[in-house]
């Protein structure tokens, strides 16, 4: 028993990993390759063996201080936030790792504890429903303490009877 759970577990591990290149490796490496295609296209037509006049040769000049001034100081700037979002990237997922057999641990622990809650909650009512029907038959001798019950309060029968008092005596 104890070897197949080895062997599934190196499965899950070998799966996961698979998992992983497939969405996260191949793509980086995709879009690096496709970003080269489309720089060297870019490049390749404007290399200065392909201009004779000095009308295409400013505009290589143009196109290099572009690069130098513009877009290399906004790969630098952007490269910082790139290294902190991978950095923090795999911060998660280290994060994730060191708990998620905890987190499964507390899963199972919380559902068997609901479990037992809801079954000793089951027993309590039918314990108490049971105790009720036994002494079902002292319910007329706990109601002599209840109040009347009538349609009037006691406040509202002094009213009545101080009016019928007032009326009764002003004669």
């Amino acid at each position: 028993m104890a070897v197949s759970a080895e062997v599934k577990k190196l499965d899950s591990i070998r799966q996961h990993k698979r998992v992983t290149r497939r969405q996260i490796v191949f793509p980086v490496i995709f879009v690096g390759i496709v970003l080269a295609i489309i720089v060297f296209m870019l490049v390749a037509p404007f290399s200065p063996t392909q201009f004779d006049d000095t009308e295409n040769q400013i505009s290589i000049v143009s196109n290099i201080m572009i690069s130098l001034l513009v877009l290399c100081p906004m790969v630098l700037c952007l490269l910082l936030i790139f290294t902190i979002m991978i950095l923090m990237t795999l911060a998660v997922h280290s994060t994730h790792r060191a708990t998620a057999k905890r987190m499964r641990q507390l899963q199972v622990i919380t559902r068997t504890t609901a479990d037992k809650t809801s079954e000793m909650a089951d027993q309590a009512g039918e314990q108490s429903i049971r105790v009720a029907t036994k002494f079902a038959f002292l319910n007329p001798i706990f109601n002599i303490f209840d109040r009347p019950s009538s349609d009037q309060t006691d406040l509202d029968q002094l009213v009545e009877d101080k009016k019928e008092d007032d009326g009764t005596n002003g004669k």
